[in-house]
Formats: structure tokens, C-alpha cells, sequence
């Protein structure tokens, strides 16, 4: 019935309404994120899904290529942002190489994932109660160093895909100035692998954590090192543990540390 109702008319224009509503999470979305974009800058949105990082993004003047393979995020953020010059859609997801993948699809778009071990731990943990994933669906993977080679090197490059991170960022293989990871209690290991891959593109890179209150939660940035024992403390305190890594390269980035 759920998936019935998001194909209805009514569905859509609640959806665009949605969308179009500034909120109190969007200006605490817009204040947080614009330590990390400027006006001009080029954006990444990995994982876009219903756009509601693309609206600040462009609110703060990126430019912003949005990454999106299911179809019904993705042809909902081409109807609504079609005619702005700043949006680009992609309807591919990413990887560590180019091809063809199968996404589960779940019973809320946001928790979609192309990862089944991150769907067998979530199932296991009951993070999600009863959410099903009933339905796939086959897209097409490009890689980031494919989309750097067509777009351009981007200031930024926010990815959350469901424990598919690990495989987004083995398509890159230079150093990019900004990049956000969503991490989970129960796939800690794969955020200690991304963390380990992008110390080894950015050898000074530093690290911080945010939650959905869009603050930083250590006092300041720190090395790869302590953030995977930060790391390994929380999910060790916290069952449910989730949140972004914020990883920030000095070396290359034209902004000051935030």
C-alpha cells in the first residue's frame, strides 16, 4: 500500500512541498555546511535520494551534481529542479568500478541499499523494527574518478549510501579537499576501511564526527588514529551509533579549517 500511495499524485505534491519548505533542519543544515562550501563551489551529493542536502547546497550557491539510481528519488529531483543551472543529476550510483548493480529497495527510500551485508546486520540488530526491503531494482555504477573527469574536482563530497561507502570511495583515487561518510554501530569495520583508504590519498587529513544535530562532537579535528578509537569507543557505549565522519584536507582545500 506504502508503495502504492508514493506513486499518486497527491504523494508527489507533498512531496514538493516538502521540499520547498525552508525549515529549522534546513537552516541548521545550511549553518553547519557552509564551513565547507562557498558560493561557486562544486558539490558532490552522493546518495541525494529526495534532495534535502542538494536544497542547501544550492542554497549556498554550489554547484552540485547529485548522484541518484532510484528511480523514484530520481525522477522526483528532475521534475523539481530541472531549470535550476546549478543542479545536475546523475542517475547512477557509484562505486569502485564501473557497471551494473541490484539496490534493495526499502519501504522508505532513505534506507535503500546496493550493500546486503549492511542490510543482514541492520536486520539483525533490529535497527529499523519491521522495515522490509521487498523489492530491487538493476542500476548502472560509475566511479568518482569518472564523474572528476566529466564535472571536475569537487570542494566537497558528502556520501551516504548505507554501508556502500567503502565502495564509492575506492573509485577515487586522488585527494579531494572535503568528504563526509555515514557510519553505523553495526558495520563499524567498513567506516575503518574508508578511513584507512582516504589516509592513504590524504596522509594529512584530519577527522570529525557530526550526529543529526549537525554539530561537531569532538572539542577538535584529529588525526585517522583517533578517530577509529573514538570511534570504537562510541559504538561500544552506543548499540545504535550512527552518524557523518567529516574528514577535511588542509593541504588542498582553499577554506580554512572549520
Amino acid at each position: 500500500m506504502r508503495q502504492l500511495l508514493k506513486r499518486t499524485f497527491l504523494y508527489n505534491l507533498f512531496q514538493q512541498f516538502h521540499f520547498w519548505k525552508w525549515t529549522e533542519d534546513d537552516e541548521r543544515r545550511l549553518k553547519f555546511y557552509q564551513q565547507f562550501v562557498k558560493p561557486g563551489d562544486l558539490v558532490f551529493d552522493v546518495g541525494a535520494n529526495v534532495g534535502n542536502r542538494t536544497k542547501v547546497f544550492l542554497k549556498l550557491q554550489a554547484k552540485v551534481v547529485a548522484f541518484e539510481p532510484q528511480k523514484i528519488c530520481a525522477d522526483f529531483l528532475e521534475q523539481i529542479l530541472k531549470k535550476n543551472p546549478n543542479f545536475t543529476l546523475v542517475k547512477k550510483a557509484l562505486g569502485g568500478k564501473e557497471g551494473e548493480g541490484k539496490m534493495l529497495l526499502g519501504e522508505i527510500s532513505g534506507l535503500s541499499t546496493l550493500s546486503e551485508e549492511w542490510l543482514q546486520m541492520a536486520t539483525e540488530s533490529n535497527r529499523f523494527g519491521e522495515h522490509k526491503w521487498k523489492e530491487t531494482q538493476s542500476v548502472q555504477i560509475t566511479t568518482l574518478d569518472k564523474a572528476i573527469f566529466e564535472f571536475g574536482v569537487p570542494s566537497f563530497i558528502k556520501i551516504d549510501v548505507e554501508n556502500f561507502e567503502l565502495e564509492v570511495l575506492l573509485g577515487l583515487s586522488q585527494s579531494v579537499a572535503c568528504i563526509s561518510i555515514e557510519f553505523h554501530a553495526e558495520t563499524i569495520q567498513n567506516t575503518i576501511k574508508c578511513i584507512d583508504y582516504v589516509e592513504k590519498l590524504s596522509p594529512k587529513a584530519l577527522f570529525q564526527i557530526s550526529k543529526e544535530a549537525m554539530i561537531f562532537e569532538l572539542q577538535s579535528w584529529v588525526s585517522a588514529e583517533e578517530i577509529k578509537q573514538i570511534l570504537f569507543d562510541l559504538v561500544n557505549q552506543e548499540k545504535f551509533a550512527w552518524g557523518d565522519i567529516y574528514i577535511f584536507n588542509s593541504s588542498i582545500s582553499c577554506h580554512t579549517l572549520p
